[in-house]
């Protein structure tokens, strides 16, 4: 009898290490040049080594145009004219799951794992948010032929689905509120 307890105590002390985490006591930082544009991800983990602070940097020209903090991405996408970038992420840290943005560091969108409940196909109680394909995310920046610009943007969900970004975002807000997503509950 004392094997399943075992085995069922190393199980929860599995799942608890699994949302553990620690960053090096280091300033962090990685870069991406896109023509003009240059986006640059810092997370500074010298003060806080498991909440560290998260920035997103954007340069136009050799500028710094804008400092976006408390918010990171895994996987950055830009537009084929080079004028927006989508962020997207599956990770719990800070947050962010879709962050869009223009080259001069307008901020267009954000939306956090906290507020809206995304389908996910993997949830840890922490970090683990599985909600897009991270290795062929096929994303597509759909061009509007009558007006200019971007009609919607696609992308493959964790379950291998073609997916329009704004549905998926507005579904995902929707099952928040029904559900009370703890951004919800203030």
């Amino acid at each position: 009898m004392k094997a399943p307890i075992a085995c069922i105590a190393s199980l929860f002390c599995s799942v608890a290490l699994a949302d553990s985490w620690r960053f090096d006591p280091v300033l962090w930082q990685h870069s991406e040049t896109f023509g003009n544009s240059k986006v640059v991800k810092l997370r500074d983990a010298r003060r806080n080594q498991v909440f560290p602070e998260f920035i997103i940097e954007v340069h136009e020209n050799k500028q710094l145009r804008a400092r976006l903090r408390g918010v990171a991405f895994e996987k950055l996408f830009i537009s084929p004219d080079k004028s927006l970038f989508l962020g997207l992420s599956n990770d719990g840290l800070p947050g962010t799951a879709v962050v869009l943005f223009d080259k001069s560091g307008n901020l267009l969108l954000e939306v956090k794992h906290d507020v809206a409940a995304f389908d996910y196909c993997r949830q840890s109680s922490t970090r683990l948010r599985e909600w897009f394909d991270a290795e062929k995310s096929m994303v597509k920046f759909v061009p509007d032929t009558e007006y200019g610009g971007y009609k919607s943007i696609t992308l493959r969900d964790c379950h291998g689905n073609e997916v329009n970004l704004q549905e998926v975002i507005a579904t995902a807000y929707a099952r928040a509120i029904k559900v009370g997503a703890p951004g919800w509950q203030r």
